[in-house]
């Protein structure tokens, strides 16, 4: 039996949610596994890696995103992940 990569997510972010971010990030790692090419879910890992306190990770994963993005030129996507990556950068200076 399969399950659905909608309810994946919604147990990801129930994890979050509750502050359990090593979980949320193995459940999204995972079903990153399963499609590759979904910047959206790049943007979910990034999110979930920056509210974590894990920088690095979180520039990793926004600018793997950012490259598919590009890649399917979805300009929303591209410009969204922009924005996260200059964001992160000044957070890390501080």
């Amino acid at each position: 039996m399969d399950v659905s990569e909608n309810l994946l997510i919604e147990y990801a972010l129930d994890f979050e949610r509750k502050g359990n971010f090593p979980a949320a990030i193995e459940v999204v790692k995972y079903i990153i596994k399963n499609n590759p090419e979904s910047a959206d879910l790049y943007h979910g890992l990034g999110d979930m890696y920056r509210n974590s306190d894990q920088y690095e990770l979180a520039m990793e994963t926004f600018k793997k995103g950012l490259t598919l993005a590009e890649k399917n030129s979805n300009q929303d996507m591209i410009d969204l992940f922009k924005q996260h990556i200059v964001e992160l950068k000044q957070l890390m200076n501080k």
